[in-house]
């Protein structure tokens, strides 16, 4: 069985997207040190039988990179069946970083990218088009590395969902930028959203999307790419997907999050 785990790294990002869903950023931001006993105490809860999941996350954890790669080389002293996955905005990376990365097991980068085009990307996230500039880059020495990478995306108006849809894959289709696409609905619209996206993606292939993690995720393969939909958990009901959700593993000082998805 798969169990999945996002190590926490920092509460504070280099970008200020306007649909951040943690919503616990503080000025200045704050991060904590994981030490190797508390690593080892969390990693006893996971039988060794599991195959773990460990996402790596923030904040923007590659702004305290030296701790990721000490965080990764913790947890494989530890533990042998783990799959590594970074998330990030992709714009701090560079060869170097990129290099020790892949070296040390980092499998998959999911990159936050909620458009491609510069002048959407520069409103959404409150960057400037250097950043935009450096995330479509970082793409290609990615992918050209061989890692697989993911972009991941916010769908928040509901009129605009099947338009951005496909224009967001025809676009990703066509530049080779990533293999794979995945679409979240914002925590503070409604499963409307999630049912019009999974709608637009089935018309869109051809076929019924599969579905994984109790209802929460569906996935399909459209020409090249892996695409994907993401539905967010309702904490406040009874929620069957609730059980499928990453745990969160947080250093002391750094604050929880508000929402877990």
């Amino acid at each position: 069985m798969k169990k999945r785990v996002k190590f926490l790294v920092c509460n504070h990002c280099n970008i200020d997207c306007n649909f951040c869903h943690r919503e616990y950023q503080e000025p200045g931001g704050k991060t904590g040190k994981f030490k190797k006993r508390y690593i080892s105490d969390v990693l006893t809860k996971y039988p060794s039988s599991d195959e773990l999941i460990v996402k790596i996350s923030g904040g923007e954890p590659l702004l305290y990179f030296d701790q990721v790669v000490k965080l990764i080389k913790m947890v494989k002293s530890l533990r042998n069946n783990c799959k590594f996955i970074l998330l990030s905005n992709i714009t701090l990376l560079a060869q170097r970083k990129l290099d020790i990365l892949k070296e040390i097991g980092i499998s998959e980068i999911r990159a936050t990218m909620p458009s491609l085009d510069m002048g959407e990307y520069c409103r959404v996230t409150n960057a400037l088009p250097k950043l935009f500039t450096k995330a479509i880059s970082n793409s290609r020495m990615i992918r050209e590395s061989g890692l697989n990478l993911r972009y991941n995306a916010v769908l928040q108006k509901c009129e605009d969902v099947e338009d951005y849809i496909k224009s967001y894959v025809a676009k990703v289709t066509k530049t080779s930028l990533a293999n794979k696409v995945f679409f979240v609905n914002e925590l503070k619209t409604s499963d409307q959203i999630f049912k019009k996206a999974k709608n637009t993606l089935e018309h869109l292939n051809g076929k019924e999307m599969k579905m994984y993690r109790g209802g929460r995720v569906f996935k399909t393969n459209y020409n090249s790419i892996e695409v994907g939909i993401g539905r967010c958990i309702n904490w406040n009901d009874n929620d069957p997907a609730r059980e499928f959700a990453d745990d969160y593993i947080i250093p002391p000082g750094v604050p929880i999050p508000k929402y877990n998805t």
